[in-house]
This record gives C-alpha cells, sequence and structure tokens, in this order.
C-alpha cells in the first residue's frame, strides 16, 4: 500500500522520472563490482598479506580493472616522507669551449610533457639521488646521462662541469614571508648542491671524475722555516 507521500510523488508532474529498473539494476551491479575491485586492491596490498588474501588480486580483471583505473594499491603509501631523497634532483652540466651555442644544460627540464616522460625522468633522478653516495657506482648514471645529453648536442671532446642539485624543502610559512618576486619554488637559490664532477674525453669516450666536496678536502700544512 503506498503512502501519502508516495502518490504526491508520483501524480507531481515537476518530479524527476527514475530510470528503468532493468537500468538500475544494471547500474548497481556495476557499482558493486567496481567496490569489490576496491576491496580486493587493499585487501591484497594491506599489511602482512596472505596467500589467500594475494590470490584476491588474481580473480580475473580485477587487476587490469585496477591498473586502468590507476588504483591498484593499498592506499597505505606515502607520496613523499619529506627527506632528502624524496626532493626533485636536477643534473646542471655546463658546456665548455667545445660546445657552441647554450652554455649549460638542465636534465631534467621544467614542464616535460607528456607527463609519464617526467615522471619516469624523475624516478631516474630519484634512482641516481640514492646512488650518489656509493663510490663504486654512484657516477655511472650520472656520465651516462651527461654522455647522452652532449651526443644529442653532438658534443664529442672539450671538458665540461656536472652538477646534481636537489630541491631544498621551504616551509609554507617562510614561503609566505618572501617577497612575491623570489617565491618561485624553481629559482636557482633554492637548490643545494650534492655532488659535482669533472667530465673529459678519452679516445671518444666520456669520463667522469668526482670533485671533492669541502669537507673532503685535507688542509694544507705550512712548512715552517726553524
Amino acid at each position: 500500500m503506498q503512502s501519502k507521500a508516495d502518490h504526491s510523488a508520483v501524480d507531481d508532474p515537476d518530479s524527476p522520472e527514475l530510470p528503468a529498473e532493468g537500468f538500475r539494476t544494471l547500474l548497481s551491479f556495476l557499482l558493486f563490482l567496481h567496490l569489490f575491485a576496491l576491496f580486493v586492491a587493499v585487501a591484497s596490498n594491506v599489511g602482512p598479506v596472505s596467500a589467500v588474501r594475494r590470490q584476491l588480486a588474481n580473480v580475473p580483471l580485477v587487476r587490469p580493472y585496477l591498473q586502468w583505473l590507476h588504483m591498484d594499491l593499498g592506499y597505505n603509501y606515502h607520496f613523499t616522507h619529506a627527506t632528502e631523497l624524496d626532493v626533485d634532483h636536477v643534473i646542471e652540466l655546463e658546456l665548455g669551449q667545445a660546445a657552441d651555442g647554450a652554455a649549460a644544460v638542465q636534465f631534467p627540464v621544467q614542464g616535460l610533457r607528456p607527463r609519464v616522460r617526467a615522471r619516469r625522468y624523475g624516478n631516474l633522478m630519484y634512482t641516481l639521488s640514492r646512488r650518489l653516495g656509493d663510490d663504486s657506482v654512484g657516477g655511472v648514471l650520472p656520465v651516462e646521462i651527461s654522455q647522452r645529453l652532449l651526443a644529442e648536442r653532438q658534443i664529442d671532446r672539450g671538458k665540461h662541469q656536472l652538477a646534481v642539485k636537489r630541491q631544498l624543502l621551504i616551509p609554507r610559512e617562510s614561503m609566505e614571508a618572501l617577497d612575491p618576486a623570489v617565491r618561485d619554488p624553481y629559482d636557482p637559490q633554492w637548490y643545494e648542491t650534492v655532488y659535482r664532477a669533472n667530465l673529459s674525453f678519452f679516445q671518444s669516450r666520456l669520463h667522469l671524475t668526482k670533485a671533492a666536496g669541502a669537507g673532503e678536502n685535507a688542509a694544507v700544512r705550512q712548512e715552517t722555516q726553524p
């Protein structure tokens, strides 16, 4: 038995017409599948994952669907931990006399498109920043990236300098207190050099020599006359 409110809703010509019952059933079913896929994403990623929970991710079509929506993680990750390795790093290559035109090259460049390429280069620089402290492999990526940058400009001789810089973390309160003219987070003043090296060609191959930092230089001992 319909109530008076139901009768008034049906009789009201201005009330929106509901979709067909079959369409509503289909929509409810698709919504259920979507929520189930999200449940699988969380259950198969968060915390210690059991064998049963791991198998949930192998339900047919669930993994491709979640990856297509970029929702295949457990939502328990951090975009950043605000450490020195989490900030953006760039390579600045100061070209020597063998270069014609620009005196410096930056990698990766700002505003790179498509966005997926910028993200991949960002991951490359993150890997590079993690290796800088290892003298055995720390120079591998810098020299390979530099060789590619020089080859793109058809430079195969001369001496050049390389610097790896990281973008400083600036508190919002400090940024708001600054003059608007210097608030640009990409201004050179907001970068700190964490690695420097000299580059030179020998037998058509680029070689890297790490430059010693201020703390790595030995003090010069002055000889005194008796």
